[in-house]
């Protein structure tokens, strides 16, 4: 079972909007019901490194939000 510790966060409106709609709905599921990754692949019916990857990117996207750089830079 795979599970990555996360602490509840609150997420501004802004930093949700950054996100896609298919990234919101995984994080905010992902910390706010604290599932696990297999559980959201089948859920969603997404393959488990699809549903990895989105919350992976959504998270990068929030933290170069909160460092005050642009959100769609993929590096």
């Amino acid at each position: 079972m795979t599970r990555v510790a996360d602490t509840t966060r609150d997420f501004t409106d802004a930093e949700l909007d950054a996100v896609s709609a298919r990234q919101r709905r995984l994080l905010t599921t992902f910390v706010n019901e604290h599932c696990t990754y297999e559980h959201l692949a089948k859920t969603f019916d997404l393959p488990l490194g699809t549903v990895k990857s989105q919350i992976s990117r959504a998270r990068r996207k929030i933290a170069r939000l909160r460092e005050g750089r642009s959100p769609d830079r993929t590096r």
